[in-house]
């Protein structure tokens, strides 16, 4: 299914406004946006997207455990 760089932002916006509306907190990395404006630009796959996104939440995740080790260890 192709969809146009218009039907590609209504689709991020409704799901950005759908976790908003639930009270969750939606991804505001500035790479991550500028993945999506990629995305919604048709120069990325939405597999692609998908990909991406999922190493930065690995990564994000990876920094926390860094800083709370850190944080543990300091305070021995």
């Amino acid at each position: 299914m192709s969809h146009t760089a218009d039907d590609r932002r209504a689709i991020f916006d409704r799901i950005r406004t759908k976790a908003s509306n639930a009270g969750l907190k939606f991804e505001d990395d500035p790479l991550f946006l500028e993945w999506v404006e990629q995305w919604i630009a048709g120069e990325m796959e939405t597999g692609e997207l998908r990909s991406r996104y999922l190493r930065l939440v690995h990564e994000q995740e990876q920094e926390r455990k860094r800083l709370r080790q850190r944080g543990q260890t300091s305070t021995l």
